[in-house]
């Protein structure tokens, strides 16, 4: 069972941190270049479609992450470490997000395009300074579990290979 779980670990990961570089190395160039109604229109958009798949991603990779350190602890000390490492770092992510990006993706969705807040880049530079360092932490993690799910995840045991 611990391959198949670190490999959703890895995945999981994976798949939430390539969204978010993905979105820091695109949409966070364009989006200051934006009219502020254009602006709100497409973050709007944005929220709507990833508001329900964000959160299973975060969840998924952090209970994959563990379950992986746990199953892995006896095998491989080192394959455990950075599966554990992993779980952490995902819950730092996910502590800031629901810190600062959530709320702020709530304000934004209250905002009507043709008459934007006079604060509004001022508010949205707060998400792009938690979203460049929640992106970093992702993107690290999922370089640490990619060599995490290389080490040999076996031990000898009477003889024995498991």
């Amino acid at each position: 069972m611990a391959p198949v779980v670190r490999i959703v670990a890895l995945v999981a990961t994976g798949i939430f941190a390539g969204i978010l570089f993905g979105d820091w190395a695109g949409a966070s160039r364009v989006r200051p270049t934006l009219p502020a109604g254009c602006f709100i229109q497409f973050q709007q958009g944005l929220h709507t479609h990833f508001v329900r798949l964000m959160p299973v991603l975060i969840i998924t990779s952090i209970l994959a992450n563990a379950l992986a350190a746990w199953l892995t602890r006896g095998s491989s000390r080192m394959a455990a470490a950075c599966f554990g490492i992993g779980a952490l770092a995902i819950v730092a992510v996910l502590i800031m997000t629901r810190a600062v990006n959530v709320p702020i993706n709530e304000t934004l969705m209250t905002w009507k395009p043709n008459s934007p807040p006079s604060d509004l880049w001022q508010t949205w530079e707060r998400w792009e300074r938690i979203h460049t360092i929640r992106t970093v932490i992702a993107v690290l993690t999922f370089v640490l579990l990619s060599i995490g799910i290389s080490l040999p995840s076996w031990q000898s045991t009477a003889g024995q290979v498991r």
